[in-house]
């Protein structure tokens, strides 16, 4: 079965826990104001930005793991082609090789 290279599959995985990071981030600041300063029209635009935050960067997260996801049933075909790719071309050259000794 082919795999996607460890450098790749590393460096998703970073992403995804940066991503994890910022949305932790954005819901402590969000309890952190709300105690300090609770609900008032001044705090209700931050409350929405830090939302908005949180919710990209919970879409973001969600699209790589969806991703990855789908690559990773995919990868059998992709290497079943790949086999039969090199099978043709081993076929190839044993056939032009045998017409050559003929």
């Amino acid at each position: 079965m082919a795999k996607l290279a460890e450098e790749i599959l590393t460096r998703v995985f970073t992403i995804q826990r940066q991503l994890l990071e910022r949305i932790n981030e954005a819901t402590e600041i969000e309890y952190q104001l709300l105690e300090r300063f609770g609900e008032t029209q001044e705090t209700l635009d931050y409350f929405e930005q830090l939302q908005n935050s949180r919710e990209r960067a919970d879409n973001y997260y969600l699209r790589l793991f969806t991703s990855l996801r789908q690559i990773y049933p995919a990868q059998p075909v992709a290497s079943l082609i790949s086999s039969f790719r090199e099978s043709i071309s081993d076929v190839i050259v044993l056939l032009l090789s045998r017409s050559l000794l003929m």
